[in-house]
């Protein structure tokens, strides 16, 4: 089984009319939290095999991509042409795996993975596609150190298992949208992701999580190091 974790970096359908994910300073932002918190989870992933798909715009300069190769060894850089969401690139990508199955995850470049969200996920197969994803995460407020429990269905951090040369990858629809594609969902009851509210998120924000439980100081530090988080 061949598992992928996918990433998007500065695609231009990222952009707002009040924010360029190609500036500088959103770059810079963004860079620190990539560095911070999405690296090192899947650094410290308790399964190893992987490959990670970074998707940049096709305008990147080769320095800030070679930078990103220097964070993680398994970073397959794929640029991505103007609007697209970078789906054909990545199902070219899958569509040439020999193995009989293939996992593609997903994780934004500000959030961060469970150190055993990866193998979980394999743990869980049972012979079919299927999706497969954890209802409970975290949602770390980055600006006042804040760690509260939460619970989504649907959520962006799901997978997809499938067969390589048919697959349309986790990548090919609204994470919001898996349970009206037709195939079951595999719902795992860990803790398996950590979003991170920064100021600048596009889509999360406070409001989203007004329901959510706070984690108690002394237990902040042990569940952060379940993330490779310091």
């Amino acid at each position: 089984m061949k598992h992928f974790v996918i990433t998007r970096w500065n695609l231009r359908q990222m952009s707002t009319p009040s924010r360029d994910s190609r500036s500088e300073e959103w770059i810079a932002g963004r860079r620190e939290c990539f560095v911070r918190y999405c690296a090192p989870s899947i650094a410290r992933q308790t399964m190893r095999d992987l490959t990670w798909i970074v998707l940049f715009d096709s305008e990147t300069p080769a320095g800030d991509v070679a930078w990103f190769i220097e964070q993680d060894e398994r970073i397959l850089p794929v640029m991505v042409q103007g609007m697209a969401p970078g789906t054909e690139e990545v199902q070219e990508i899958v569509h040439a795996v020999e193995e009989e199955w293939v996992v593609t995850t997903r994780v934004d470049s500000d959030d961060a993975l469970h150190r055993d969200h990866l193998r979980r996920v394999q743990d869980g197969f049972d012979g079919s596609s299927t999706y497969v994803e954890f209802t409970h995460g975290l949602m770390l407020d980055a600006r006042r150190e804040d760690l509260y429990h939460v619970r989504e269905l649907s959520n962006a951090f799901s997978s997809l298992i499938e067969p390589p040369e048919t697959a349309s990858t986790i990548w090919s629809c609204w994470h919001s949208r898996i349970r009206e594609q037709g195939l079951p969902v595999l719902s795992l009851e860990e803790i398996g992701w950590l979003i991170v509210i920064h100021g600048f998120n596009k889509g999360s924000n406070l409001a989203q999580w007004r329901h959510s439980d706070p984690v108690q100081e002394d237990e902040k530090r042990r569940l952060l190091s379940e993330f490779g988080i310091s």
